[in-house]
């Protein structure tokens, strides 16, 4: 099961979750639905070594 940053809408509290495909996520701290899915860890620093893997190849 992959893990997701979330950031919640109502009370701005970042959190991690393991989560599967088509499962309800919450806040634990107020038990918020309104959630972004933020970049990972791991995507961010990804993207910082590898700067253009989201372009085209040739561009």
């Amino acid at each position: 099961m992959p893990i997701y940053e979330y950031k919640c809408e109502k009370c701005d509290t970042n959190f991690e979750e393991l989560q599967t495909k088509n499962e309800k996520v919450v806040c634990p701290g107020c038990g918020g639905t309104s959630l972004k899915k933020m970049f990972s860890l791991f995507a961010r620093e990804f993207l910082i070594f590898f700067p253009t893997f989201d372009r085209p190849l040739g561009s």
